[in-house]
């Protein structure tokens, strides 16, 4: 009977990696010709098809190949960023994240929005640097009173409150 469970808990989980491949074949082509709203910010629509089924490794895959079909993006990097983080591809995620960074200094704004702080701390998570995550955090909340930020901050917080845990875990909280 022991046998019997382990060898359905392999069959169920190559089930799943078999059906986010499918899913992802299934919505590739269609998925790169849409334009970026749809593809990027419409629930059930791109990538976030695979999203809601939790196929994080494909959702991160999907965006990688309409970068390179439609343009360099940068919300879509970092929504690539999350997708290898969830997926736990934490070294991929950072190489993003850092891309990010790159594009955020080199910008010369005045800007409330405290974007690479938020980015910074998100990376310092994944790299396992609590101090460096609580000090972006601590400069997010010095300008919580610009709602981006305060959105930002709440999730930093659940990050430093997880902070053993998956991003996955930390992010979503499951």
């Amino acid at each position: 009977m022991k046998y019997i469970a382990i060898i359905f808990l392999l069959l169920s989980g190559n089930s799943f990696a078999d059906d986010c491949k499918n899913i992802y074949e299934n919505i590739k082509k269609d998925s790169l010709k849409l334009n970026i709203e749809a593809f990027d910010q419409t629930t059930g629509s791109g990538w976030r098809i695979l999203e809601e089924k939790h196929c994080y490794s494909q959702s991160a895959q999907l965006i990688d190949e309409y970068i390179k079909e439609n343009g360099n993006v940068s919300s879509l990097l970092w929504h690539q960023l999350q997708m290898n983080a969830m997926s736990g591809n934490y070294k991929l995620a950072v190489a993003i994240g850092n891309k990010i960074l790159e594009k955020e200094y080199s910008r010369q704004d005045n800007s409330p929005f405290l974007w690479a702080e938020y980015v910074e701390g998100t990376l310092a998570f994944l790299e396992e640097d609590n101090q460096r995550l609580v000090q972006n955090r601590n400069k997010l909340s010095s300008s919580a009173d610009f709602p981006p930020n305060k959105m930002n901050l709440v999730v930093l917080d659940r990050l430093i409150d997880c902070i053993k845990c998956s991003y996955k875990k930390a992010y979503t909280g499951n």
